[in-house]
């Protein structure tokens, strides 16, 4: 993301929470909302929208709010990655079998999202491995200034998209979630909350600012964690 040509904020606005993109020329679009459903203008947010009045005021400079955050940089993670640093959003889109595990540390704003592609662990040390992405987490986490005290998971994934398939080699979704929860449990990480299982692709939005951890499905429907 060029930081001059967009600019990405979190709007928490009473109990809502928006993710909104700034492109200077373009209308402010919100991306995410967690007022989706109570909101009859959502997918053409109204100028009258609070939480895109506060969002413009604070991208104008007209207004410094602590309702809002603006993120350094948007980073996506790709299959078998992870990415770890401070401010700001990481995605990974497409986790069909595939989980998706966030850690935060509330205290220093340091956060990682991987995409684990597979349960247990590897000699070789690619991260697609659950074991591998968590400790690889931890480690660059603790380097620039996090606690492992503080830390703690969020998951989602894990979807058995191939309904009939029922040998256990083939039921990788259920595997990775086990193999994350056993490492995670081993580390000593509490799993704060998930949205995991069940028959629908998913892609994660994780916010290092705040932890919020936006689950949206293949069907399109959302859900904040």
């Amino acid at each position: 993301m060029s930081k001059q040509s967009k600019r990405l904020v979190l709007v928490k606005y009473k109990n809502i929470r928006a993710l909104i993109s700034n492109t200077p020329g373009k209308r402010t679009q919100v991306i995410a909302c967690s007022n989706r459903d109570g909101c009859t203008t959502y997918k053409n947010c109204s100028d009258y929208c609070d939480v895109l009045i506060t969002a413009n005021e604070y991208i104008l400079g007209s207004r410094k709010s602590e309702n809002v955050y603006e993120f350094l940089d948007e980073v996506v993670v790709g299959i078998g990655e992870y990415y770890v640093g401070e401010n700001v959003l990481i995605k990974t889109i497409g986790l069909g079998s595939c989980v998706g595990v966030a850690l935060f540390d509330a205290k220093k704003r340091i956060g990682g999202l991987a995409h684990v592609m597979l349960p247990g662990g590897s000699d070789n040390g690619k991260a697609k491995y659950a074991d591998v992405a968590i400790k690889k987490m931890l480690d660059e986490m603790e380097k620039i200034g996090a606690n492992k005290s503080r830390i703690v998971a969020k998951l989602a994934g894990g979807a058995q998209i191939f309904k009939h398939m029922t040998l256990d080699v083939l039921r990788i979704g259920e595997r990775n979630i086990i193999s994350v929860e056993e490492n995670l449990r081993r580390e000593g990480i509490e799993i704060m909350s998930r949205d995991t299982g069940g028959g629908i692709g998913r892609s994660v939005f994780f916010s290092t600012v705040d932890g919020s951890f936006l689950v949206r499905f293949s069907t399109g429907e959302e859900k904040w964690l």
